[in-house]
């Protein structure tokens, strides 16, 4: 009697222990699916994410950047004629000033529409993200506007000082372009970890506006 109790017993441990194995075995199963599913759902949302921004906000950044691109264009080809009328007013050259009076009223006109439209386009210095760049760019547009503006003629040396800003200004939109499009290829390019994508500087001012603020 006591050996079959005795072997009741072992048989009772046997079946506990087969018990238990399965109740690890289920919980470590439990887990494995768990973490398993829980990877496949960060890459489903990882591969939407990039979908989203390779889909629409890379093109739209794109397409920004064409736009100003186009529109900064614009406005450096206007000054460079507004800037030579003046100069012919100057010089009282007036075979020039006759043939280009009425184109002279039009790019006037779309002077000031590209100014402001640049003016409000380009990136804002926000918290620790500074656009010393596009800050350059705006006193250096201002500074042209101005003068353009205020000015029906100019002297050959008052001529050489603008030319030099709108040059200076040319440079720094290179630099500002340069630097967009190396943001909005990095969003193409997403990772677990945020890599800050390294900015051009400011190009050195040699012009007239170097000492100069917005303020």
């Amino acid at each position: 009697m006591s050996e079959m109790s005795h072997l009741s017993t072992d048989k009772d441990i046997v079946v506990m222990i087969g018990a238990f194995c399965m109740l690890i075995g289920g919980i470590i199963g439990f887990f494995a699916k768990y973490f398993i599913e829980l990877k496949k759902m960060k890459e489903a949302k990882k591969s939407i994410r990039q979908q989203m921004i390779t889909n629409n906000i890379a093109p739209m950044r794109q397409a920004w950047i064409n736009d100003v691109r186009n529109k900064a264009s614009d406005f450096l080809s206007n000054c460079y004629f507004i800037l030579s009328y003046q100069l012919a007013k100057g010089n009282n050259n007036q075979h020039f000033i006759q043939d280009f009076e009425e184109i002279l009223k039009r790019e006037l006109i779309r002077h000031s529409e590209l100014f402001f439209y640049l003016q409000m386009a380009l990136p804002f210095s926000r918290g620790v993200n500074n656009e010393d760049v596009s800050e350059a760019i705006r006193i250096h547009i201002k500074y042209i506007n101005e003068n353009l503006s205020s000015h029906s003629s100019v002297t050959q040396e008052r001529h050489d000082d603008i030319f030099r800003v709108i040059s200076c200004c040319s440079n720094n939109f290179k630099v500002l372009f340069k630097n967009e499009w190396n943001e909005t290829k990095s969003l193409k390019e997403i990772s677990n970890v945020k890599q800050k994508t390294e900015k051009l500087q400011t190009p050195e001012c040699t012009c007239s506006v170097k000492n100069t603020s917005l303020h």
